[in-house]
């Protein structure tokens, strides 16, 4: 199909066209008229236009119900549409990648802009080689994503919904209708009116009025800011609203939040420092992803842990054992210090057919049976434990035919390393860890810890190295077995 097309209302014989096939792909095709016979639920598929990338204008059916909610991607050149006054619901991506997209006109009788359907994610996915990518979760691509010459977007009075992924990939003026119930602009900000949430900011630098209670989802992504302190009247924070947020180093919560959503700082890959409040006691998925700077230790405020939470960071986590761990992959390419004596703790593991699954511990290092010590809200590593004794209990029988128990001891290491996470020693805030003594309240450095090279290969792939013990890198001393405990050595910052 070529040029401009109109499709007729009838097929010649009085019969009217209320059905049409997918024009997708139609590279050619620059505009069409639709009849106002023909229903977008009688389209068969939900394509529609995708990638007609020469399509200029569209004219749409009056009496349409529906527009699919990938019905334009990618149409390139598309640069104006008017859609119609039957429409309610605007969902999906429907103009993501219309680059010439100018003016969208809506009329009143729409009712909702955007769809949500669960967290919006930024998480590690597998590709066909195997490889990780990061990329949001699928429900999150916006309606106007990558529209960059969308220049305002007129709400109209009947609107009572929009949700994040309408502003996803744009920078444009929002006009409300000054009749909207729903909806107000103040100060830069797009408002909810019902629990005064910002929910769209064209100029993020602009102070945050103070009536406001909740940042919506996305309303910071991708923003500049280095440092940031958010208001004490912020009592929820939405999914992403701070994510890659590339040069932020600094944040400080107030200490009355209530709620962080999910994915709230991922790939903020120079984020350093920040606090959570004690009202926040379950951490989201992916709520750390990608957060490769960040110096964390889980606050003893902090009851659960959720998928993918912290996700290939740089800098080593200390756990308490009494935190239930409610994901995979919550630490994956991480390090991990804990005071639990074992790894088949029931918090940190799922059943499946009856039996544990340690899905969390993928591509993780894991130091067990450490003493955590208070200090304010967070625990650091006083000492570690290297090994444990352990007993094997067996029956045998002896020369009489007696059945007897036999006892093993036997000596098991208190630490995992995967190749895939490199290995970091434990932080504290406050000071810098200098080493390991096997004397408690030395300040003298005996040894430092490092990793053999010698290994095996587990089923999965990934190898389990040995530890060593050294004071230089790659001049190993083995660890005596029955060695009871390093301490740790700390120099106040």
């Amino acid at each position: 199909i070529k040029g401009k097309m109109i499709v007729p209302e009838d097929d010649g014989n009085g019969v009217p066209v209320t059905k049409i096939d997918n024009f997708s792909f139609c590279k050619n095709l620059t505009s069409i008229i639709l009849p106002d016979t023909l229903y977008v639920t009688q389209v068969a598929g939900g394509y529609f236009f995708w990638g007609c990338e020469s399509l200029e204008r569209v004219k749409l059916p009056d009496r349409m119900d529906k527009i699919p909610g990938v019905a334009f991607n990618d149409c390139k050149s598309l640069y104006e549409i008017d859609i119609p006054e039957s429409i309610q619901n605007i969902d999906g991506s429907l103009f993501s990648g219309c680059t010439s997209l100018k003016e969208v006109t809506f009329h009143d009788g729409l009712k909702a802009l955007g769809w949500k359907l669960g967290n919006y994610v930024i998480e590690y996915y597998l590709d066909y080689n195997n490889n990780e990518y990061l990329s949001l979760s699928p429900n999150s691509e916006g309606i106007f994503e990558g529209c960059k010459s969308l220049a305002k977007i007129v709400v109209p009075k009947t609107v009572e919904s929009i949700t994040a992924n309408l502003f996803r990939g744009v920078n444009c003026e929002i006009e409300i209708d000054e009749e909207n119930p729903y909806f107000y602009y103040d100060g830069g900000y797009l408002i909810r009116r019902d629990g005064n949430e910002i929910i769209y900011a064209k100029d993020k630098t602009q102070p945050i009025p103070s009536y406001v209670r909740k940042i919506g989802d996305f309303v910071f992504y991708n923003s500049e800011m280095s440092e940031l302190a958010v208001p004490e009247f912020i009592e929820s924070i939405g999914d992403c609203a701070f994510a890659y947020c590339q040069n932020l180093k600094k944040v400080i919560l107030p200490n009355g939040l209530k709620n962080l959503g999910a994915s709230a700082f991922a790939c903020c890959d120079k984020l350093e420092e920040l606090n959570i409040p004690s009202g926040i006691t379950r951490i989201e998925n992916a709520m750390f992803t990608g957060c490769n700077s960040l110096n964390i230790n889980i606050q003893l405020h902090i009851t659960e842990i959720r998928e993918q939470a912290f996700c290939h960071l740089e800098k080593p986590i200390t756990l308490s054992k009494d935190v239930a761990i409610t994901g995979p992959d919550v630490f994956k390419c991480a390090t991990i210090y804990t005071s639990n004596d074992s790894v088949n703790n029931d918090k940190w593991h799922r059943v499946e057919n009856g039996k544990y699954s340690s899905y969390w511990q993928r591509d993780c290092n894991i130091f067990i049976c450490c003493d955590l010590r208070e200090d304010g809200d967070s625990e650091y590593v006083y000492s570690w434990k290297p090994y444990s004794k352990q007993e094997m209990h067996t029956w045998i029988k002896n020369e009489e035919g007696e059945t007897i128990e036999e006892v093993k001891t036997y000596y098991t290491g208190n630490v995992t390393f995967r190749d895939k996470a490199a290995f970091l020693n434990p932080s504290r805030r406050g000071y810098t860890f200098k080493g390991w003594t096997t004397k408690e309240g030395s300040d003298t450095v005996e040894y430092q810890l490092y990793i053999s090279r010698i290994g095996k290969e587990l089923h999965d792939g990934t190898v389990v190295y040995s530890l060593r013990l050294s004071i230089e890198q790659n001049k190993y001393v083995q660890l005596p077995e029955d060695t009871a405990m390093l301490y740790a050595v700390w120099e106040k910052n």
